[in-house]
Order: structure tokens, then C-alpha cells, then sequence
């Protein structure tokens, strides 16, 4: 037999599901998750109900043939987004977030970050606090996949700020704040009048 993941478990429940294949076997067969026996969708070569982690998959065709497989069923993968640009507004009276996916370390089709985008329920935006440098406070939430937030609270007039950001999946799930630091430049502007007469 062969078998391999099929689909993830959401949220901790026992609701995934693996895929497996049989080789030289004679029906009828009986399945084995761990040494338990479980029912199979024999059409489809699917086992549901599985938990997160590694499992042990045993077959045993109607002549006591035996075949053994190990296969892991893991979670849901919430991305770990990353800020990327960090800027004021063209009047000045905002800033402007925004963020993306280092996806080259853990997708290999472009599909699959669509799909584990749709795991995402919201982003978490932090702000480096005025008192401790390295200390930061949520100063907003993003529901939309579009990757902007606009900071309005400017209380330091042409001041800088440092900005991280989280994603929370639907189960509550929260990545680590993003790892680079990001800063806005303030810029003062001066206009000099010029006496041309």
C-alpha cells in the first residue's frame, strides 16, 4: 500500500483525512488506523476522522496479506505574513502599512496560497510604543484580504514609527509577530516665501 495526507485537520478536531492506495490485494479488506479498526470510503480510498499527527495505516486483504504504511496528518498552515512597505500618506495625515507572504519556504504550487489565505480570519497590526523601545501594543485589526492599514493616530507630529503584524486563523490561531522591523521616515516641510517685487 501507499498512502499520504489528503487534508488537514481545522481547528484541533479529529476531521482530517488521508488518501491510500492498495497493490496486488484481493477484497474484501480490512483497515487499521494504529491498530484499530476503522471503516474506509473504498471508492474514493479516503479514511476520515483522522487526528493531527503520526499514524500507523494497516491493510489486511481476505487472503491475511498485510501491508504497512506510516502517515502524518498535520494542521492547517497559518502564513506568517511580513511587512514590506511602511510610508505616509500624500497629505500627510497617515500612514500607510503594508504587508505580504515569505511563501518561498512552504508552498510549492501558487494554489496553495490562495487556499491558505482563505485560512486566514484577520491581521494584527502592532505599533512600537513611545516608552520602551522593542515593546509593542495592537493598535488595529484588518478583516480584508487586501494587505493595507492606514495608522491615523498620529500623536507626534512628523514622528517615526516601527510597525509588526500577525494573522489569526479561524480556530484563534495567531502567528508570531512578523520578525522585521519596519519604520515610517517624518518629514518636516517648509515653505520660504520669495519677495519678487
Amino acid at each position: 500500500i501507499s498512502s499520504y495526507s489528503y487534508d488537514y485537520v481545522k481547528c484541533g478536531n479529529s476531521d482530517g483525512t488521508i488518501s491510500y492506495y492498495i497493490y496486488r490485494g484481493t477484497a474484501p479488506y480490512s483497515y487499521y488506523i494504529d491498530d484499530n479498526e476503522v471503516e474506509a470510503d473504498e471508492d474514493n480510498y479516503r479514511i476520515s476522522g483522522m487526528s493531527i499527527g503520526k499514524h500507523k495505516l494497516t491493510i489486511i486483504d481476505a487472503e491475511g496479506c498485510q501491508g504497512d504504511q506510516m502517515v502524518t496528518v498535520s494542521k492547517k498552515y497559518v502564513p506568517q505574513p511580513e511587512i514590506y512597505s511602511v510610508s505616509y500618506a500624500e497629505d500627510s495625515k497617515s500612514i500607510i502599512v503594508m504587508w505580504t507572504f515569505d511563501s518561498s519556504e512552504w508552498y510549492e504550487d501558487p494554489e496553495d496560497l490562495k487556499e491558505y489565505m482563505n485560512n486566514i480570519d484577520y491581521f494584527t497590526i502592532y505599533r512600537e510604543t513611545s516608552e520602551q523601545k522593542g515593546d509593542y501594543d495592537s493598535i488595529g485589526f484588518v478583516k480584508s484580504t487586501f494587505p493595507l492599514y492606514q495608522d491615523y493616530d498620529l500623536s507626534e507630529s512628523n514622528a517615526s514609527h516601527r510597525y509588526k503584524i500577525s494573522s489569526t486563523d479561524y480556530c484563534g490561531e495567531t502567528t508570531p509577530m512578523s520578525y522585521t522591523e519596519n519604520k515610517s521616515i517624518g518629514l518636516t516641510m517648509t515653505t520660504e516665501a520669495t519677495d519678487n517685487g
